[in-house]
């Protein structure tokens, strides 16, 4: 009697048994299909000629289209899963330097300050200043032999309200520093870089593209005779991701400015969110732009560094770092270049370029980070 209960009993585990596996294997959702570790992941069947980009710590980067990464794995680790949320974007060709500058580092002893907007420029013996908001410090400095490494300048650049910091090297000679203050660009001169002279009035007024922010003006010269600047309207205090749009403008002394038209992006309405880009082939002139940084090519050409909001996971996101090549009219389109916000590019003396940019993360709070090619 007592084996013919248990037999009953391993009888009855064995259904339950079954029945909970074909309940888990349905589980898996439409386009997925349950992996050997009982895990489900993308359906995707391998492209021929199709590789995998590498990151800096030596994990596989998920694939522009979001699936799971194909066949085999990086040396040295285990096959990957489906892609983390969360997980850095780098383009290829760039090299990853991590984080380079906290708060502590500018001065500041909270982590959920505001800070940060980095812009570099290069110095006639090599060296490298960077600029940076440091909230209720104004804008400070820091100087630099190999641009990865920075000593904090003593004193303060040009002291609040100040926000968004953006240098340039003047054709007058010396420097000249775009900044935001309120709802205007304005600016400052200086022979060394370290004492600037405000410059009277305003560089162009967030009024005349409808907004109540505005980023710096960063420009290249066309070689036309004038120069080229651009600007965005900026997501307000508190507000979360919204449509944001670069604008070009004109000037032939980088004093007065005229509005010349939308180039990337839109107008900005209440409550609309920004179209989701879950792969890179989605990136537009369309899609929302904001934080604009031009390198000047030097030719009558500049690359446009600009920030987008609403970034994939599987990418990077939620803020990505996008570049467009503008030359004469015409736009390139935009490409994913590493997950970040607020950039500025410069080239070294040994032909380097670095992209200095920022982050934030709830545990560290906000910092500028740097990638080099």
């Amino acid at each position: 009697m007592k084996y013919n209960l248990n037999m009953k009993k391993l009888f009855l585990l064995l259904i339950l048994s079954f029945f909970s596996t074909q309940g888990f294997t349905a589980s898996c959702p439409e386009g997925t299909k349950e992996n050997t570790n009982g895990k489900c992941v993308p359906a995707h069947e391998p492209v021929k000629g199709e590789q995998l980009l590498i990151q800096p710590d030596g994990q596989m980067m998920p694939p522009i289209d979001g699936s799971a990464p194909l066949g085999g794995h990086a040396p040295g680790t285990s096959p990957q899963d489906p892609p983390i949320e969360g997980k850095k974007y780098l383009a290829e060709g760039w090299e990853d330097h991590g984080i380079i500058l906290k708060a502590k580092d500018v001065g500041l002893n909270s982590q959920g300050v505001g800070w940060g907007d980095p812009t570099a420029i290069l110095l006639p013996d090599g060296r490298i200043r960077l600029y940076v908001l440091a909230e209720r410090l104004g804008i400070r400095s820091l100087i630099s032999s190999d641009g990865l490494q920075f000593e904090l300048e003593k004193g303060t650049r040009i002291r609040q309200p100040v926000s968004h910091p953006e240098i340039a090297k003047n054709p007058a000679g010396g420097y000249r520093l775009f900044y935001g203050s309120d709802d205007q660009s304005k600016s400052a001169i200086s022979n060394d870089g370290l004492n600037f002279t405000v410059e009277s009035g305003s560089r162009f007024s967030a009024s005349v593209i409808d907004s109540p922010t505005l980023s710096p003006i960063s420009y290249y010269d066309t070689k036309q005779g004038y120069f080229r600047g651009y600007v965005s309207d900026l997501p307000g205090p508190g507000t979360g991701p919204g449509v944001h749009g670069v604008y070009s403008l004109h000037s032939e002394d980088l004093v007065h400015w005229l509005l010349k038209g939308l180039v990337i992006g839109g107008r900005g309405e209440k409550g609309v969110m920004p179209e989701p880009i879950n792969r890179e082939s989605e990136a537009s002139l369309s899609m929302s732009a904001e934080a604009p940084s031009v390198y000047d090519h030097g030719d009558g050409t500049a690359d446009i560094y600009f920030c987008f909001n609403m970034l994939s996971p599987h990418l990077g996101g939620p803020t990505g770092v996008f570049k467009t090549t503008v030359d004469g009219e015409s736009y390139s389109k935009p490409e994913l270049i590493v997950s970040g916000c607020d950039p500025n590019v410069i080239q070294l003396r040994n032909g380097t370029f670095v992209m200095y940019y920022g982050d934030y993360d709830p545990k560290e709070g906000g910092y500028i980070l740097a990638i080099t090619r």
